[in-house]
C-alpha cells in the first residue's frame, strides 16, 4: 500500500474536498482522485461518497481512516526513532493551542525550546479548547495548550502557567467612574463574549456560577472568535468584556481600554499542557515534555 496514497486520502477526508486536498498537498486534483481510486481498487471497497464538489466517508471509509491514521503515526514515529540514532533532537512537533495560550505563551515556549534544540521545528494550529482536546486525543496533534482545565479519559493535563482575567471597558464607559464593582453590578450590561468551547468563556462561566451568578443572565451583544477581537470590540464601544490580562495589556498601555477591579472573584485561571496518556515516545516529544515542565517551574519562581 502506497503511503502517499494513504496521506492523500486522509487529506481529502479532512477537507471534504478533492480540490482543497490537492491544493494542500501541492498536487493536481486528477492525481489525488487517481490515488484514492487506486486505494479503493486495492481494498475492493468504496471509501468515499462523491456528491457534487463535496465528499463524505462510507462506513468502510471511516474504518480505513482509523487504520490510515495509525499507519501514518507509526511511520512518523519510525522516522523520529531513527533520528535519535544521530544523537540529535530534531523533527517536527505538531502542537495545538486555544487562542490565548497560542498567542501569549506557546510562541515563547517553542522559541526557548528551539534555542536549546535548533533542529527542532513545530507547527501550531489554533482553535478553541474543545477542538484542541479532540485533536490531541485523536493524535492529530502531539500535544496541546489550553486555557481551561479539562477532564477526559486518555488525557494527561499539567498546569504550566497562570493568566489573570479582567473586566475591560471603553475609556468613556460609566463604570470607569467606580473604583471597583461586584459581579451582580454587571447584570444588564452589554457584553462581548467568546464563543462556546473557548477556555476563556468556560472559565468566566465557572467563576460566575461559583459566585452564585447565572452567566446566562448577562446580555451578550457580540460573540467573538479570538481575544484580540474581544479587545477591539471593547475599544470600539460595542460592550464590556472579560479578557486575558496578557491579551489586553497593549490596549491598556495605550489607554484604549480601562480595567475595572471586581471585588468578589479571584480572576486567575490556569494554562494547561495536555497530551495523550500514551504519547508517541520519540526523543523529540520526550525532550519537549521535559522542557515544558522545566519552563513551568521557572515561570512559577
Amino acid at each position: 500500500m502506497n503511503l502517499s496514497y494513504v496521506k492523500s486520502y486522509l487529506e481529502v477526508v479532512k477537507r471534504s474536498s478533492f480540490s482543497e486536498a490537492a491544493k494542500a498537498l501541492g498536487l493536481s486534483q486528477p492525481t489525488v482522485s487517481f490515488q484514492v481510486q487506486r486505494l479503493e481498487r486495492e481494498l475492493d471497497v468504496k471509501l468515499l461518497e462523491r456528491q457534487g464538489g463535496r465528499v463524505s466517508m462510507t462506513e468502510e471509509g471511516r474504518e480505513f481512516r482509523t487504520f490510515a491514521q495509525r499507519v501514518i503515526r507509526e511511520e512518523e514515529a519510525l522516522h523520529e526513532r531513527l533520528t535519535t540514532l544521530h544523537d540529535e533532537v530534531e523533527g517536527t512537533l505538531s502542537l495545538g493551542a486555544s487562542t490565548n495560550p497560542g498567542e501569549q505563551f506557546l510562541p515563547i515556549i517553542v522559541g526557548e525550546f528551539r534555542r536549546r534544540f535548533p533542529k527542532a521545528r513545530a507547527t501550531i494550529s489554533i482553535s478553541d479548547t474543545a477542538v484542541i482536546v479532540d485533536r490531541v486525543l485523536e493524535r492529530e496533534c502531539d500535544a496541546g495548550f489550553v486555557g481551561a482545565s479539562v477532564r477526559r479519559r486518555g488525557l494527561v493535563v499539567l498546569k504550566v502557567a497562570e493568566d489573570k482575567l479582567m473586566l475591560i471597558v471603553a475609556p468613556d464607559h460609566p463604570l470607569t467612574q467606580r473604583n471597583a464593582v461586584r459581579l451582580t453590578d454587571l447584570e444588564g450590561e452589554s457584553f462581548v463574549v467568546r464563543e462556546d468551547g473557548s477556555g476563556t468563556q468556560q472559565t468566566v462561566e465557572e467563576l460566575m456560577a461559583a459566585s452564585g451568578l447565572n452567566p446566562r443572565r448577562l446580555s451578550p451583544v457580540m460573540v467573538a472568535g479570538s481575544n484580540q477581537a474581544v479587545v477591539t470590540a471593547v475599544e470600539a464601544g460595542v460592550g464590556i468584556a472579560f479578557a486575558s490580562e496578557r491579551a489586553a495589556s497593549r490596549s491598556l498601555e495605550l489607554g484604549r481600554i480601562r480595567a475595572i477591579p471586581i471585588t468578589d472573584v479571584n480572576w486567575v485561571r490556569g494554562i494547561y499542557f495536555i497530551h495523550p496518556t500514551s504519547p508517541v515516545k520519540t526523543r523529540l516529544f520526550q525532550e519537549f515534555a521535559r522542557f515544558v515542565e522545566e519552563w513551568s517551574a521557572r515561570a512559577r519562581d
